[in-house]
């Protein structure tokens, strides 16, 4: 409960709604969906590591109810969506910004505080990401934006190559939290 995501998305959230809660001391791949489907569970709160370890690993026990899955606290790869879908049956969903389409429907994109302003055009870091990390030459990046005094602001990409460095100044590894998630503020321009 050290987390924004679960203090307000999880606990306040919940009680606000009037809803129950189920929250475990610690994560326990093993019989996780078996004690979900025993509460009778309608969605799920987790962290894109914990969807990791379970999008790799059957569902014994889907929860008849389950309506979604919601992830947070920072971006989950497209792969890991896909594969939680796909072994649950039900949608996963990430968090703080999106739009709705004419029929209501909620689309989510990315966060507001990591959109960058090229020239009015808005570019979300993750799009750009995605498309970087499925180069099987591409370990990790991280796009951030950089001022510009024409755009406002440009889309500049931090890799990490598969392969081992071979030079010297090489981004070793991106700056993360206690919780996984990229600290963009720490990424620098070298130059």
């Amino acid at each position: 409960m050290f987390h924004i995501n679960a203090q307000v998305v999880a606990l306040l959230a919940s009680l606000v709604a009037g809803a129950a809660l189920l929250a475990d001391r610690k994560f326990r791949r093993a019989g996780f969906w078996e004690r979900l489907a025993g509460a009778d569970v309608t969605w799920i709160n987790a962290v894109p590591a914990i969807l990791a370890i379970l999008a790799d690993h059957p569902v014994m026990a889907r929860p008849a109810r389950l309506r979604f899955i919601r992830s947070a606290s920072v971006p989950l790869p497209v792969a890991v969506r896909d594969r939680i879908q796909s072994r649950t049956g039900v949608p996963v969903v990430e968090s703080d910004l999106g739009h709705l389409d004419e029929a209501g429907f909620l689309f989510l994109a990315g966060r507001t505080d990591d959109v960058i302003n090229r020239g009015g055009e808005m570019l979300y870091p993750r799009e750009i990401e995605e498309v970087l990390i499925a180069d099987p030459a591409v370990q990790d990046t991280v796009v951030i934006g950089r001022p510009s005094p024409v755009l406002g602001q440009v889309p500049v990409a931090y890799v990490i190559p598969a392969l081992a460095p071979d030079t010297a100044g090489r981004l070793q590894d991106l700056p993360r939290a206690a919780t996984g998630k990229i600290q963009r503020h720490r990424v620098g321009l070298s130059g």
